[in-house]
């Protein structure tokens, strides 16, 4: 039995080197068999850090470009959603939003990426509802494509998943500004769950200023749904201790 451990354990150590290099059609198609047998090697363990390739990071990377670039079918995608520890899911959604959504790459390769892929991808992710894995939706947020209202709807059925946390928290909260005109409703109800989410309060007390801007604006509709959302979220912030926002109150 240990023989066996050992040698399986030896049979996903060796030929990592593809990993290093960056993807290419031809060759994934070659090698599609060593990415197949590589996501059955992935592992929570961080004892390979000395290892030459990273696979935990770099095995998520790879999947995730061919999927977007229409590289491969979606079967060795969803394979790797199923069996993937939720560390290395969580990789791959945040590669989408940091790295294919960057604005180097997204100049450089809009017309090659297959958005629609991408979208049908987070709706699957929604189902299972992993709040590891959608907490990385932050950096979509921030980056995002899409249009507005796909975003903005996205992020707050994401935070009523999560609890309200959500990565990279002070550039979402920043990013909300641009949504305050067409979507009041829902930036009130997401910056309330953010707040509430926000257990350390860090993040509040570092946006303070941004949250007195946008609580100002939305004070400016005239529904009262809004109002009333937005008066939840101004006695969320006073109850948190943040008493300068008291002031905020019609």
């Amino acid at each position: 039995e240990m023989l066996r451990s050992l040698v399986g354990s030896e049979m996903c150590i060796r030929d990592r080197s593809y990993l290093a290099n960056p993807v290419y059609e031809d060759i994934f198609e070659l090698l599609e068999k060593e990415y197949d047998k590589a996501i059955s090697c992935l592992t929570p363990s961080k004892s390979e850090k000395k290892l030459f390739v990273d696979i935990n990071k770099k095995l998520p990377e790879h999947l995730i470009i061919a999927y977007v670039y229409n590289i491969s079918d979606k079967k060795i995608i969803d394979k790797f959603f199923s069996q993937a520890p939720v560390s290395d899911r969580s990789w791959a959604l945040n590669f989408i939003g940091r790295a294919i959504f960057s604005k180097d790459n997204l100049k450089k390769d809009k017309n090659k990426i297959n958005f629609r892929r991408i979208q049908l991808l987070l709706e699957e992710r929604l189902k299972n509802e992993e709040k590891e894995e959608l907490k990385e939706f932050g950096w979509w947020f921030v980056n995002s494509p899409f249009e507005k209202k796909w975003n903005i709807e996205k992020l707050h059925k994401i935070l009523k998943i999560t609890d309200g946390e959500i990565e990279w928290t002070h550039k979402v909260i920043e990013k909300l500004k641009e949504y305050v005109k067409n979507n009041p409703l829902l930036v009130a109800k997401s910056l309330f769950l953010i707040a509430e989410g926000d257990k350390k309060n860090r993040e509040v007390y570092y946006e303070r200023e941004e949250l007195k801007k946008i609580i100002s604006t939305l004070l400016e509709s005239k529904s009262k749904k809004v109002g009333k959302e937005v008066k939840k979220l101004i006695n969320k912030l006073v109850e948190k201790g943040f008493l300068e926002f008291k002031e905020l109150l019609p």
